[in-house]
């Protein structure tokens, strides 16, 4: 109780420095968590090739989920009658290029911790930037609606993932060959080790906007 009124009574600026930032400093560590364990993981054993496949692979995963479950997946995450139609031209676009999308995501997290964080923000900048201009040029030049959205989505995240792919033919640190991408369950466990934390960070976000989107439609929690 006396928390609850300490809450609702101490200055907003004190509880920011008393709250906010050891919260900031725990996700700082939990970054450096990682980059420690990809530098050491990628000299000493080279994770590397096995990261961007099991990346690739996971999204091959969320294919199969998505046009498997279909629109059931669609509803579980809230959409209703009225926007169903919309959420499945769009999603459906989207799931096909999950594969690529993820592995793009891969390689910015591999091209930032190798020390070059402005070649993958201007990766993820250009195609921002295709996915602005896009956009409008889809829905309103072409008139092909929400599936124009998509479409323009999918490119943005097609070009990002060239540039991001480009990089490793220039990479100083690290050469990839066809041998790389052979499937190897130690480097995979060790690559799923390292992600796991953020696998569960994210997940957790995704379960919790769920329920309270549940329940902002009055619908009983499907959790």
């Amino acid at each position: 109780m006396q928390d609850s009124v300490y809450l609702g009574t101490e200055k907003v600026g004190r509880l920011l420095g008393k709250f906010a930032l050891p919260c900031i400093f725990s996700l700082i560590i939990s970054c450096l968590y990682n980059i420690v364990d990809q530098i050491f993981v990628g000299n000493g054993v080279g994770y590397l090739g096995n990261a961007i496949l099991g990346s690739f692979l996971g999204g091959v995963v969320i294919i199969a989920i998505g046009y498997t479950w279909g629109d059931g997946l669609l509803q579980l995450i809230g959409a209703t009658g009225q926007n169903l139609s919309l959420a499945h031209d769009y999603g459906f676009i989207i799931y096909a290029m999950m594969p690529l999308a993820l592995v793009q995501n891969t390689l910015a997290s591999i091209i930032r911790a190798e020390g070059s964080p402005q070649y993958a923000m201007g990766a993820m900048l250009v195609g921002a930037v295709l996915n602005i201009i896009g956009d409008p040029v889809a829905i309103f030049v072409l008139d092909m609606g929400i599936k124009g959205a998509a479409w323009a989505t999918i490119l943005g995240q097609f070009v990002s993932f060239l540039i991001c792919a480009a990089y490793l033919a220039r990479s100083k640190t690290f050469r990839i060959c066809g041998g790389s991408f052979k499937p190897r369950g130690k480097l995979l466990r060790q690559v799923m080790a390292l992600g796991a934390s953020s696998f569960l960070t994210q997940l957790s976000i995704v379960v919790i906007t769920v329920i309270n989107l549940w329940a902002g439609l009055g619908r009983p929690s499907p959790l």
